[in-house]
C-alpha cells in the first residue's frame, strides 16, 4: 500500500521568523501524520488537515522574539496526503498544487489573497477587471498559518482519483509568478527524474532574475 505525505511551506515575516513559522507548519503537520499513520480512525485526511492548521496556526502565533515580543510571523502551508491512487490536498495562503495530466495542467488549490474578493467585486459589476488587476494590494494574503482568526482552509474531503503518468508539482509564488503553465508543463516532459524536475522549475524560475524575485520551492510528485 502506498501511503505518503508531502508538506511545503513559504515563510512571511522577515528571515528568521519566516523561516521558523515555515518549519514548524511543515514539521509539526508531518510528524502528526506518521505518528497517527495507520490509525483506523485516521483516515478522514480532511479532518486531519483542518485540525492540524489550527494547532499550526496557535504555535505561530506563540512565537516570541529574544525580548519576549511577539514574533508576529507566518507561513503559507500546502500539503498533499497520497493514499494509493488517492490524493487528498490542504491549502491555506498562495502557494499552490497542480496536477499534470495528459499534457493539460489543472490548479487544484485556490489563492487565498485579496485578489480572490476582488474578483468577486468584478462578478458583482462592482469594480473593472482592469481595477482588480491594478489594485496595489491584490497580492496580499487573507489567509495564513499564523493569523489571528484562521478561518480559509481548503481540503478535498473526496478524494482526487490519481492515474498512471500523473505529476503532482507544489509550488511557492516565487515559481509560477515568473513561470506561466504552459512554461512548466513544457519542462515536465524531461523524463522521470522528481528530484532533477523540480530542479529544472526553480533553474528556470531563476533564470527570469525578475527584481524582487520571491523564494522558489517545487516538490514534484510522479505515480507510476
Amino acid at each position: 500500500m502506498i501511503k505518503f505525505i508531502c508538506a511545503l511551506s513559504d515563510g512571511m515575516g522577515g528571515l528568521s521568523g519566516g523561516e521558523l513559522a515555515s518549519t514548524i507548519a511543515t514539521k509539526t503537520l508531518v510528524e502528526d501524520y506518521y505518528k497517527n499513520i495507520w490509525n483506523s480512525d485516521y483516515q478522514k485526511y480532511a479532518d486531519f488537515f483542518r485540525n492540524e492548521s489550527y494547532k499550526i496556526n496557535d504555535e505561530i502565533l506563540e512565537l516570541k522574539d529574544s525580548d519576549g515580543n511577539p514574533m508576529r510571523s507566518g507561513a503559507t502551508l500546502i500539503s498533499c496526503i497520497v493514499d494509493d491512487d488517492n490524493l487528498y490536498v490542504l491549502n491555506i495562503g498562495d502557494s499552490r498544487i497542480y496536477l499534470a495530466r495528459d499534457n493539460q495542467f489543472h490548479q487544484l488549490t485556490h489563492d487565498q489573497n485579496y485578489y480572490s474578493r476582488l474578483l468577486k467585486m468584478v462578478q458583482n459589476g462592482e469594480i473593472s477587471l482592469a481595477d482588480a488587476d491594478s489594485h496595489p494590494k491584490k497580492e496580499a494574503l487573507i489567509s495564513y498559518c499564523g493569523i489571528k482568526e484562521l478561518t480559509l482552509i481548503e481540503t478535498n474531503p473526496q478524494p482526487i482519483k490519481l492515474y498512471k503518468g500523473d505529476v503532482i508539482v507544489m509550488c511557492s509564488d516565487g515559481l509560477y509568478r515568473l513561470l506561466d503553465e504552459q512554461e512548466i508543463l513544457q519542462l515536465l516532459q524531461d523524463g522521470d527524474d522528481m528530484n532533477y524536475l523540480a530542479y529544472q522549475l526553480t533553474n528556470a524560475a531563476n533564470k527570469k532574475e525578475f527584481r524582487g524575485q520571491d523564494n522558489t520551492s517545487v516538490i514534484t510528485i510522479k505515480i507510476f
